[in-house]
């Protein structure tokens, strides 16, 4: 009996120094037993799938149960799980001072519109398409600046990675 992976789309895009995770913005994945990768820090799941028949692969993020850092208000002690990208505010009085608590994760509540999945499109030689799943997907991949098309071609170059003969 034998054991061998392979990749779909003939590369491993969790090689890639520039894919960050969608929701928390780091590129530190985690692999369990090769059956299921997630962020290591706000535990996102993601799958890679093939395309529809084009050299490349898409990668799939499903946003379910997401932890983010814990954030404490300095007058009151309410609690929050807010990530950098979100303004943390006290639930009891927006004045209030919120402050970060280090090494401390708790169960994020999803914004409003905030989609449930994102996928990104991996096209050899060809093109990257940011991440994808709504319009509110868009807006937030451009303030967090990943992943470009640059970086993509960069990695192409880096890796040598070209279209695979068949």
């Amino acid at each position: 009996m034998s054991f061998k992976i392979t990749y779909t789309g003939g590369f491993n895009p969790f090689e890639w120094k520039d894919l960050k995770c969608p929701v928390c913005g780091v590129s530190e994945f985690v692999s369990n037993d090769h059956a299921l990768v997630f962020c290591d820090r706000c535990f996102a799941d993601f799958e890679v799938r093939m395309t529809a028949g084009d050299p490349g692969c898409v990668v799939d993020c499903f946003v379910k149960e997401i932890y983010a850092p814990l954030w404490e208000c300095v007058e009151c002690g309410k609690e929050v799980a807010c990530f950098d990208w979100q303004n943390p505010a006290c639930p009891e009085n927006t004045h209030h001072t919120m402050k970060r608590v280090d090494g401390i994760r708790k169960l994020w509540k999803r914004p409003e519109g905030y989609p449930e999945s994102y996928y990104l499109i991996l096209k050899l030689g060809d093109y990257c398409s940011g991440w994808l799943g709504a319009d509110w997907a868009k807006d937030h991949s451009q303030r967090l600046g990943f992943p470009s098309q640059k970086q993509w071609d960069d990695f192409q170059n880096e890796k040598e990675v070209s279209v695979w003969e068949r």
